[in-house]
């Protein structure tokens, strides 16, 4: 599943969480919450296999016979098989979600720091919890940090606590653009 569509199904539990929930709890409850929500999804595959066999078989067969009659017969069988298989599944699985995922940063092979990740879902996405008035840029930092420390693509910042217009949840995608990540 891309990354998009697995976003939008993680931002659609944010707001059922929100929606049952209300604002003002503390980030660890809507953690709770979220992760009820996530083990109720399905991850849907579709996946298209094609397989192209081909089979070659050569035969030689010699046979003497001796019945009063010398026969020689000398057989030789080809047989080619090609075999063109389509196959379409169809498979739903559970997501798999990690909550407060330890995060271990590396210098030169020597830990220089540990963080904790508030969900990590399907070893993929990385998400971060606030129930704050707004999201300001140290979040969104501290999510790419957490994405160049355990070389994941994708995080979301799911804000639980917006009440200043109508109650929404602010969800931003950050994409880590990283050539090389640390070892």
């Amino acid at each position: 599943m891309e990354y998009k569509e697995l976003s939008q199904q993680i931002i659609g539990c944010a707001y059922d969480v929100y929606n049952k929930m209300g604002f003002g709890f503390l980030e660890s409850v809507y953690e709770k919450c979220m992760l009820i929500e996530l083990g109720k999804l399905k991850l849907k595959l579709n996946l298209n296999l094609k397989l192209n066999l081909k089979l070659n078989l050569n035969l030689k067969l010699k046979l003497k016979l001796n019945l009063k009659l010398n026969l020689n017969l000398n057989l030789n069988l080809n047989l080619n098989l090609n075999l063109n298989l389509n196959l379409k599944l169809k498979l739903k699985l559970n997501l798999n979600t990690e909550s407060q995922k330890p995060i271990t940063l590396y210098y030169e092979n020597k830990i220089v720091g540990e963080f904790i990740a508030n969900i990590i879902v399907n070893d993929t996405i990385i998400l971060e919890l606030r129930s704050v008035r707004r999201i300001i840029k140290i979040h969104e930092v501290q999510l790419v940090n957490y994405l160049i420390a355990k070389r994941k693509p994708v995080g979301l910042i799911l804000n639980l606590k917006n009440y200043l217009v109508n109650p929404i949840i602010l969800s931003k995608l950050l994409f880590a653009q990283i050539g090389k990540f640390p070892n």
